[in-house]
């Protein structure tokens, strides 16, 4: 294993860690009611945190199948609370780590089709990390 692979691997999970921290973070804020929160055309609350456990379901299968990792099977989401949210995006961030276990250097940074376009898991990880960042903003903007 190399240097660059090592760093490079402990970087990607960190940075989906510490922005995953920051939307549960944001959650842990918010009451029941505030899931049905949402502005006129756009998603609820409840519906972008759907929206983001939908996404590591997917990830973490499409990284799991690269890898060779076992698939970490979890409910597609269906939010009913924020305790219910909060245990769905963090099974989805065990799902995403536990897809990445035994990931071969050559395999992360490999470039193969994902949803659509050649991406790496690096790649993947990355998008997954801006798209926790994304959505995070989004649910605090909803609630002002």
């Amino acid at each position: 294993m190399s240097d660059e692979f090592d760093r490079d691997r402990k970087q990607a999970l960190h940075d989906l860690d510490e922005a995953r921290a920051k939307l549960l973070e944001s959650i842990r804020k918010l009451t029941d009611d505030d899931l049905a929160m949402g502005r006129r055309g756009s998603w609820t609350v409840r519906e972008a945190i759907e929206h983001v456990v939908g996404s590591d379901r997917g990830t973490a299968a499409g990284i799991a199948e690269r890898t060779g990792a076992e698939r970490l099977t979890f409910e597609w989401p269906s939010i009913s609370s924020i305790a219910n949210a909060i245990q769905s995006l963090e099974q989805g961030l065990q799902a995403m780590h536990a897809a990445c276990e035994g990931m071969s250097e050559e395999g992360f940074y490999e470039m193969k089709p994902f949803h659509g376009q050649d991406s790496s898991i690096l790649g993947i990880l990355g998008t997954s990390t801006t798209h926790d960042g994304e959505h995070g903003e989004q649910i605090r903007t909803l609630l002002g």
